[in-house]
Protein backbone atom coordinates (compact mmCIF):
# COMPACT_ATOMS: atom_id res chain seq x y z
CA UNK A 1 0.00 0.00 0.00
CA UNK A 2 1.47 3.70 -0.57
CA UNK A 3 1.07 6.00 2.01
CA UNK A 4 -0.74 8.88 1.96
CA UNK A 5 1.26 12.62 2.46
CA UNK A 6 -0.16 14.59 5.00
CA UNK A 7 -1.13 16.76 2.71
CA UNK A 8 -3.53 14.15 0.92
CA UNK A 9 -4.08 12.73 4.61
CA UNK A 10 -7.59 14.49 4.97
CA UNK A 11 -9.15 13.69 1.19
CA UNK A 12 -12.24 11.71 1.39
CA UNK A 13 -12.52 8.11 -0.46
CA UNK A 14 -15.23 8.73 -3.12
CA UNK A 15 -18.38 7.22 -2.42
CA UNK A 16 -19.80 4.38 -4.44
CA UNK A 17 -22.45 7.15 -5.53
CA UNK A 18 -19.51 9.62 -7.00
CA UNK A 19 -17.24 6.98 -8.44
CA UNK A 20 -20.78 5.50 -10.81
CA UNK A 21 -21.41 9.58 -11.55
CA UNK A 22 -17.61 9.81 -12.55
CA UNK A 23 -18.10 6.64 -14.86
CA UNK A 24 -21.35 8.34 -16.75
CA UNK A 25 -19.65 11.74 -16.92
CA UNK A 26 -16.56 9.96 -18.70
CA UNK A 27 -19.10 8.23 -20.92
CA UNK A 28 -20.61 11.56 -22.06
CA UNK A 29 -17.26 13.24 -22.51
CA UNK A 30 -15.42 10.41 -24.71
CA UNK A 31 -17.03 11.12 -27.80
CA UNK A 32 -15.68 14.81 -27.30
CA UNK A 33 -12.36 13.28 -26.94
CA UNK A 34 -12.56 10.73 -30.19
CA UNK A 35 -13.84 14.11 -32.36
CA UNK A 36 -11.05 16.23 -31.05
CA UNK A 37 -8.58 13.92 -31.85
CA UNK A 38 -9.64 13.18 -35.37
CA UNK A 39 -10.28 16.65 -36.59
CA UNK A 40 -6.88 17.67 -35.43
CA UNK A 41 -4.61 15.83 -37.63
CA UNK A 42 -2.65 17.79 -40.30
CA UNK A 43 -1.31 14.58 -41.81
CA UNK A 44 -5.00 14.17 -43.65
CA UNK A 45 -8.23 15.32 -44.78
CA UNK A 46 -10.14 16.85 -42.05
CA UNK A 47 -12.44 19.16 -43.22
CA UNK A 48 -14.90 16.34 -44.10
CA UNK A 49 -14.82 14.97 -40.81
CA UNK A 50 -16.13 17.87 -38.90
CA UNK A 51 -20.07 17.31 -39.77
CA UNK A 52 -19.93 13.42 -39.76
CA UNK A 53 -18.55 14.03 -36.23
CA UNK A 54 -21.01 15.92 -34.91
CA UNK A 55 -23.72 13.19 -36.34
CA UNK A 56 -21.51 10.47 -34.55
CA UNK A 57 -21.34 12.71 -31.11
CA UNK A 58 -24.46 12.71 -31.03
CA UNK A 59 -25.93 9.42 -32.55
CA UNK A 60 -23.50 8.09 -29.64
CA UNK A 61 -24.66 10.68 -27.03
CA UNK A 62 -28.35 9.45 -27.46
CA UNK A 63 -26.99 5.56 -27.16
CA UNK A 64 -25.39 6.69 -23.76
CA UNK A 65 -28.49 8.32 -22.45
CA UNK A 66 -29.99 5.26 -22.29
CA UNK A 67 -27.67 3.72 -19.63
CA UNK A 68 -27.84 6.96 -17.66
CA UNK A 69 -28.81 6.43 -13.88
CA UNK A 70 -27.27 9.37 -11.66
CA UNK A 71 -29.23 12.53 -11.53
CA UNK A 72 -26.73 14.46 -12.22
CA UNK A 73 -24.94 12.61 -14.94
CA UNK A 74 -28.97 12.76 -16.98
CA UNK A 75 -28.52 16.59 -16.40
CA UNK A 76 -25.12 17.22 -17.76
CA UNK A 77 -25.93 15.26 -20.79
CA UNK A 78 -28.85 17.61 -21.24
CA UNK A 79 -26.98 20.22 -20.87
CA UNK A 80 -24.47 18.80 -23.37
CA UNK A 81 -26.78 17.74 -25.89
CA UNK A 82 -28.47 22.12 -25.20
CA UNK A 83 -24.75 23.24 -26.03
CA UNK A 84 -24.41 20.92 -28.92
CA UNK A 85 -27.57 22.61 -30.82
CA UNK A 86 -26.72 25.60 -30.21
CA UNK A 87 -22.90 25.84 -30.78
CA UNK A 88 -22.26 22.96 -33.58
CA UNK A 89 -24.94 22.49 -35.38
CA UNK A 90 -24.21 24.90 -37.48
CA UNK A 91 -21.74 23.66 -38.95
CA UNK A 92 -24.14 21.38 -41.61
CA UNK A 93 -25.23 24.39 -42.82
CA UNK A 94 -21.78 26.33 -44.00
CA UNK A 95 -20.84 25.73 -47.73
CA UNK A 96 -17.19 24.37 -47.28
CA UNK A 97 -18.10 21.86 -44.38
CA UNK A 98 -21.07 20.48 -46.04
CA UNK A 99 -19.28 20.17 -49.61
CA UNK A 100 -16.20 18.69 -48.62
CA UNK A 101 -18.28 15.54 -46.60
CA UNK A 102 -20.35 15.66 -49.39
CA UNK A 103 -17.78 15.18 -52.37
CA UNK A 104 -15.50 12.82 -49.56
CA UNK A 105 -16.43 9.07 -51.19
CA UNK A 106 -16.27 7.99 -47.43
CA UNK A 107 -19.00 9.97 -46.71
CA UNK A 108 -21.48 11.52 -48.90
CA UNK A 109 -25.42 11.73 -47.87
CA UNK A 110 -24.64 9.00 -44.80
CA UNK A 111 -22.08 12.05 -43.28
CA UNK A 112 -25.38 14.78 -42.89
CA UNK A 113 -27.86 14.77 -40.33
CA UNK A 114 -30.24 17.22 -42.01
CA UNK A 115 -31.85 15.99 -45.40
CA UNK A 116 -32.41 19.59 -46.34
CA UNK A 117 -28.71 20.50 -46.25
CA UNK A 118 -27.47 17.41 -47.99
CA UNK A 119 -30.11 18.29 -51.18
CA UNK A 120 -28.38 22.11 -50.71
CA UNK A 121 -24.99 20.64 -51.00
CA UNK A 122 -25.65 18.30 -54.08
CA UNK A 123 -27.10 21.79 -55.73
CA UNK A 124 -23.94 23.44 -54.66
CA UNK A 125 -22.00 20.98 -56.31
CA UNK A 126 -24.03 20.72 -59.45
CA UNK A 127 -23.42 24.29 -59.63
CA UNK A 128 -20.08 24.29 -59.25
CA UNK A 129 -19.78 21.18 -61.42
CA UNK A 130 -21.36 23.53 -64.48
CA UNK A 131 -18.88 26.17 -64.02
CA UNK A 132 -16.41 24.20 -64.40
CA UNK A 133 -18.07 22.35 -67.65
CA UNK A 134 -18.95 25.67 -68.85
CA UNK A 135 -15.41 27.48 -68.76
CA UNK A 136 -13.74 23.78 -70.41
CA UNK A 137 -16.07 24.67 -72.85
CA UNK A 138 -15.21 27.80 -73.76
CA UNK A 139 -11.93 27.26 -73.68
CA UNK A 140 -12.29 23.86 -76.19
CA UNK A 141 -14.32 26.39 -78.33
CA UNK A 142 -11.96 28.99 -78.35
CA UNK A 143 -8.78 26.72 -79.42
CA UNK A 144 -11.07 25.09 -81.97
CA UNK A 145 -12.03 28.56 -83.62
CA UNK A 146 -8.28 29.42 -83.82
CA UNK A 147 -7.68 26.10 -86.08
CA UNK A 148 -10.59 26.99 -88.03
CA UNK A 149 -9.64 29.29 -90.44
CA UNK A 150 -13.04 29.65 -93.03
CA UNK A 151 -16.51 30.03 -90.41
CA UNK A 152 -18.99 27.30 -91.49
CA UNK A 153 -21.73 28.67 -93.81
CA UNK A 154 -22.83 25.24 -94.79
CA UNK A 155 -27.16 24.62 -94.35
CA UNK A 156 -25.87 22.96 -91.03
CA UNK A 157 -24.09 26.44 -89.43
CA UNK A 158 -26.59 26.78 -86.79
CA UNK A 159 -25.64 23.99 -85.08
CA UNK A 160 -22.20 25.18 -84.25
CA UNK A 161 -23.99 28.24 -82.77
CA UNK A 162 -26.41 27.11 -80.62
CA UNK A 163 -25.89 27.22 -77.07
CA UNK A 164 -24.43 24.58 -75.22
CA UNK A 165 -25.97 25.49 -71.57
CA UNK A 166 -28.62 23.00 -71.89
CA UNK A 167 -25.92 19.98 -72.37
CA UNK A 168 -24.07 21.37 -69.77
CA UNK A 169 -26.89 21.23 -67.54
CA UNK A 170 -27.30 17.70 -67.88
CA UNK A 171 -23.78 16.58 -67.79
CA UNK A 172 -23.22 17.96 -64.55
CA UNK A 173 -26.40 16.55 -62.83
CA UNK A 174 -25.06 12.78 -64.64
CA UNK A 175 -21.98 13.57 -62.75
CA UNK A 176 -23.08 14.08 -59.58
CA UNK A 177 -25.84 11.23 -60.05
CA UNK A 178 -23.17 8.60 -60.82
CA UNK A 179 -21.06 10.25 -57.81
CA UNK A 180 -23.21 9.75 -55.32
CA UNK A 181 -24.83 6.34 -56.55
CA UNK A 182 -21.55 4.46 -56.18
CA UNK A 183 -20.91 3.04 -52.61
CA UNK A 184 -19.14 5.11 -50.70
CA UNK A 185 -15.32 3.68 -49.94
CA UNK A 186 -13.44 2.48 -46.93
CA UNK A 187 -12.85 4.79 -43.85
CA UNK A 188 -9.39 4.17 -44.15
CA UNK A 189 -8.93 4.46 -48.08
CA UNK A 190 -7.44 7.72 -49.23
CA UNK A 191 -10.44 10.11 -50.77
CA UNK A 192 -8.62 12.27 -53.21
CA UNK A 193 -6.93 9.15 -54.80
CA UNK A 194 -10.27 7.60 -55.73
CA UNK A 195 -11.64 11.23 -57.34
CA UNK A 196 -8.57 11.08 -59.44
CA UNK A 197 -9.16 8.04 -60.94
CA UNK A 198 -12.97 7.17 -61.04
CA UNK A 199 -14.71 10.88 -61.09
CA UNK A 200 -11.69 13.48 -62.45
CA UNK A 201 -14.06 16.20 -62.21
CA UNK A 202 -15.30 16.25 -59.07
CA UNK A 203 -11.62 15.56 -58.11
CA UNK A 204 -10.82 19.05 -59.15
CA UNK A 205 -12.91 20.88 -57.06
CA UNK A 206 -11.84 18.01 -54.08
CA UNK A 207 -8.46 19.57 -54.45
CA UNK A 208 -9.88 23.11 -53.62
CA UNK A 209 -11.93 22.20 -50.70
CA UNK A 210 -10.48 19.45 -49.04
CA UNK A 211 -7.49 20.99 -48.23
CA UNK A 212 -9.04 23.01 -45.81
CA UNK A 213 -8.15 22.22 -42.36
CA UNK A 214 -11.10 21.08 -40.19
CA UNK A 215 -9.53 23.02 -36.84
CA UNK A 216 -6.93 25.49 -36.01
CA UNK A 217 -4.86 22.71 -34.26
CA UNK A 218 -2.66 22.37 -37.60
CA UNK A 219 -2.40 26.39 -37.58
CA UNK A 220 -1.31 26.65 -33.97
CA UNK A 221 1.10 23.68 -34.56
CA UNK A 222 2.37 26.11 -37.04
CA UNK A 223 2.62 29.28 -34.98
CA UNK A 224 4.55 27.22 -32.40
CA UNK A 225 7.27 26.09 -34.77
CA UNK A 226 7.94 29.64 -36.13
CA UNK A 227 8.25 30.62 -32.35
CA UNK A 228 11.57 28.31 -32.31
CA UNK A 229 12.54 29.87 -35.78
CA UNK A 230 12.48 33.07 -34.44
CA UNK A 231 14.87 33.74 -31.29
CA UNK A 232 16.51 35.84 -29.08
CA UNK A 233 19.97 34.94 -31.35
CA UNK A 234 18.07 35.12 -34.73
CA UNK A 235 15.90 38.41 -34.20
CA UNK A 236 17.21 39.78 -37.30
CA UNK A 237 15.18 37.39 -39.86
CA UNK A 238 13.54 39.05 -42.91
CA UNK A 239 9.58 38.21 -42.79
CA UNK A 240 10.61 36.41 -46.27
CA UNK A 241 12.85 34.10 -44.61
CA UNK A 242 10.72 33.44 -41.85
CA UNK A 243 8.30 32.32 -44.31
CA UNK A 244 10.59 30.09 -46.26
CA UNK A 245 11.40 28.65 -42.70
CA UNK A 246 7.93 28.24 -41.75
CA UNK A 247 7.10 26.64 -45.02
CA UNK A 248 10.58 24.02 -45.37
CA UNK A 249 10.21 23.30 -41.38
CA UNK A 250 6.16 22.16 -42.32
CA UNK A 251 7.03 20.59 -45.66
CA UNK A 252 10.55 18.91 -45.13
CA UNK A 253 9.33 15.19 -46.16
CA UNK A 254 8.41 16.88 -49.31
CA UNK A 255 11.61 18.24 -50.55
CA UNK A 256 13.68 15.19 -48.72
Amino acid sequence: MIKLTDAYSDLNVLTKEEVQLMRQINMILEPFDQATKDISGAEYISISLVIPCIKGIILKLQAVHKTLSHPAAISFYESIMKLIDEKIMHYEQRTISKLATLIDPRFKKIGFRSEANYEDSVHLLQNLLAAQLKASNHMNTNVTHLNTNNKSTGIFSFIESSPQSCTVSVDNIILVRNFLSCPNINLLEEPIRYLKTRHPEIYLIALKYLCTPGSSVPVERLFSATGYIISERRNRLSPKNVQILSFLNKNYKLVI
